[in-house]
């Protein structure tokens, strides 16, 4: 009768994320947007959503989907992808 039982446990449980409290809403956005480097030829540089701000001979990237501000927090790099990229359309 020992031999009968079968466990499937690891079918049952779902693949989720872990719940991470963050220090500010814009960490919490990378986490969610799934922001990390590249591996594809998609980029945050060629994005829709990527703006580039001039301040002081230096270029900051920002982007649209997660809110403007003027601290580094919302800083992003180009060489990052996000699950929101869309491509900028050649026109």
């Amino acid at each position: 009768m020992a031999n009968e039982v079968q466990l499937r446990i690891c079918e049952d449980i779902p693949q989720t994320k872990p719940v991470i409290k963050f220090k500010s809403k814009y960490l919490k956005w990378k986490y969610d947007a799934d922001y990390k480097k590249a591996e594809t030829g998609k980029s945050c540089k060629n994005c829709r959503n990527c703006i580039g701000f001039k301040y002081h001979d230096k270029t900051y990237y920002k982007c649209n989907l997660q809110g403007i501000s003027h601290g580094a927090a919302t800083d992003i790099r180009l060489s990052y992808v996000c699950n929101y990229h869309r491509e900028v359309e050649n026109v």
